[in-house]
């Protein structure tokens, strides 16, 4: 019998930056050798935070009224709402119906999909790959299929899907 390899495995992160920090530091607490994200990965939910007339930040979040200036106050906020998995976009009033109204919505969706993956994908290289942690990426069900695109171009990891992967010298993915 060959060495042992540790996998930790995650699934269903569903946007959430806690959720996703979490699983790339518990691969090092657990000593895994390889960490698979199976798929979920993106959130499902813009949460807008609008510009008032006042010029601070207003928004209703999981049951709490926030309002905010510019700065440290309106980052923590938006660090609070990407840590649940939703996509924090400053807005001015009305923006986002024009959005809709113009076909325009979808797009921006999608491009914060992407930027927050992209932020990942750079925190998986930073923490991982000193480590030399091996990391298997696929997206699921309620991913859309353009993030596979940012999979393969990962800076370290392997877009695993549809893919028979070699996890170590006895076992594949």
């Amino acid at each position: 019998m060959g060495k042992k390899t540790r996998v930790f495995f995650a699934t269903d992160v569903h946007g959430s930056s806690k959720c996703f920090r979490k699983f790339v530091n518990g691969a090092k607490v657990y000593g895994a050798q390889v960490a698979i994200l199976g798929g979920d990965v993106a959130g499902k939910a813009l949460q807008t935070i609008v510009r008032g007339p006042d010029g601070r930040w207003h928004v209703d979040f999981i049951g709490t009224s926030y309002t905010v200036d510019e700065g440290p106050d309106l980052e923590s906020l938006e660090k609070l709402i990407a840590d649940h998995g939703y996509y924090p976009y400053r807005a001015e009033e009305g923006e986002l119906e024009a959005r809709k109204a113009d076909g325009t919505l979808d797009g921006l969706f999608r491009d914060l999909m992407a930027r927050r993956l992209e932020g990942w994908l750079a925190l998986a290289d930073e923490r991982l790959r000193p480590d030399g942690i091996r990391l298997f990426l696929m997206l699921g069900n309620d991913d859309p299929g353009e993030l596979a695109a940012l999979l393969g171009r990962a800076p370290w990891g392997e877009h695993a899907e549809g893919r028979v992967l070699p996890l170590d010298d006895e076992h594949e993915l």
